[in-house]
Formats: C-alpha cells, sequence, structure tokens
C-alpha cells in the first residue's frame, strides 16, 4: 500500500507477537481509553463473535494475507454460490433489494429468531460501534464483487458448519475452537438447524402456558376479595 493508506475492509493478515489471522472489518478506532487505532479486526475465519474485536495500527502487521476489495478495481464475475457452501468472511457482495454493498463478516447467524447464511457490515464504511449488522441469505445476492481469502482453516471451518449446521455459535466440542489460543468465546447452548423451528414451537408454546397460568391466577384473586 502507498504512504498513508489503509488497507481496505476484508484485508486478511497475520498480526502481533502470535501471528493471529485476522480480517479488517473498521478503520480509524477511536477506543475507550481515548486512543485512535489504525484498524479494527475480527478473528479469520471465524468472523463477528459477541464483541471480540481486536485493533492495532499498521505496526503490527506481519504479513498481508489478501487485500480485500477496493471499489476502484474491476469488478470480478464470481459464480452464485449454492446453500450448500459459504463465501468467505471477507467477501463483498451486493443485495438484490436496495443495490447495497455488503462485506461478509459472520457466517451461519440467527436474527430475531430466524436462521441466516450471513450477516456483514457496509461497504466501505466498514463496522460502527453500535451499528446493527446486515443479515442475509443467499438468495438475497445480486452479485459477487470480490471473494474474500480462502485458506485450509476456513475450509475446515465451513465443512464443521454444513457437518453440524449449527446456529448461533460453537461448543466446545467443535474442532478448531476447543483448547484454542485465539479466545472464542464458548457458547453454553447451540440449536441444530433441524431442530431450530421446533425449538421455536417449544418456547412459544412454554410462553403460552405461563401467560394463561398468570390470567387464571389474577381471576382467582379477584373472585377472593
Amino acid at each position: 500500500m502507498k504512504n498513508n493508506e489503509l488497507y481496505p475492509i476484508g484485508t486478511v493478515m497475520k498480526i502481533g507477537d502470535d501471528n493471529d489471522e485476522v480480517v479488517i472489518i473498521s478503520h480509524m478506532i477511536e477506543r475507550r481509553n481515548g486512543r485512535t487505532s489504525q484498524y479494527g479486526a475480527v478473528r479469520y475465519p471465524q468472523g463477528i463473535i459477541d464483541s471480540d474485536f481486536i485493533y492495532f495500527n499498521e505496526d503490527r502487521i506481519n504479513e498481508v494475507l489478501k487485500i480485500g476489495y477496493q471499489e476502484d478495481e474491476q469488478s470480478i464475475a464470481i459464480e452464485t454460490t449454492t446453500k450448500n457452501n459459504y463465501y468467505p468472511v471477507g467477501t463483498v457482495v451486493k443485495l438484490r433489494e436496495n443495490n447495497e454493498l455488503i462485506m461478509i463478516a459472520q457466517r451461519n447467524v440467527t436474527s430475531r429468531d430466524r436462521f441466516k447464511h450471513y450477516s456483514g457490515i457496509s461497504f466501505p464504511k466498514g463496522y460502527v460501534d453500535g451499528e446493527e449488522l446486515t443479515f442475509f441469505d443467499d438468495e438475497e445476492i445480486a452479485e459477487v464483487l470480490f471473494s474474500g481469502y480462502e485458506s485450509d482453516e476456513d475450509r475446515e471451518l465451513v465443512k464443521i458448519i454444513k457437518d453440524k449446521t449449527v446456529i448461533g455459535g460453537y461448543d466446545s466440542e467443535t474442532p478448531m475452537f476447543k483448547n484454542s489460543k485465539i479466545g472464542v468465546p464458548i457458547y453454553s447452548k447451540k440449536i441444530v438447524k433441524g431442530d431450530f423451528e421446533a425449538e421455536s414451537y417449544r418456547r412459544g408454546k412454554v410462553f403460552a402456558l405461563l401467560f394463561s397460568l398468570l390470567f387464571v391466577l389474577t381471576v382467582i384473586r379477584s373472585c377472593m376479595r
């Protein structure tokens, strides 16, 4: 990169003493201690998980594995994926509904109790603290402008996602996260995609039963007065 230029969001690199692999999701971040960092990033290939964000400057970069999408580049025609595959974190897509450009930051997620293939952040603006992510499925993608960095670790993670179809995170038995130095939060519960609708239905029945019991108790108390 030229002097005074920042790597675009979606860039995957190795940083720090442990050569951690990260993907950039934001630029020039003002932190709580008042300092400003050139980059905000998340772990690669996992993407956004809870608030596990990493802040760093140029001097912490050891190696750039793949530079993210730059709008002045000629668009790359990439065949649309199927539901059995997942684009890598850092991939930039255009959505059908509003032609908005989104960079994929997370895969296999839930939004308002609905399963989604991806969540992402606005491109090229990047992630802004407190801003909601955009959730979408494969069929909502109109065009893929740039494919993110794909490694053996990413392919292994995609295989895990496809085999387990875990929604809302990964448990301690998931390879790559168990005893991992990257410090990915461990979720206390997982919901398998095949049971997702049934789980939502059961929760709805429980809430309905509790509401009915509360109503009956209120009526009984009124009659006793």
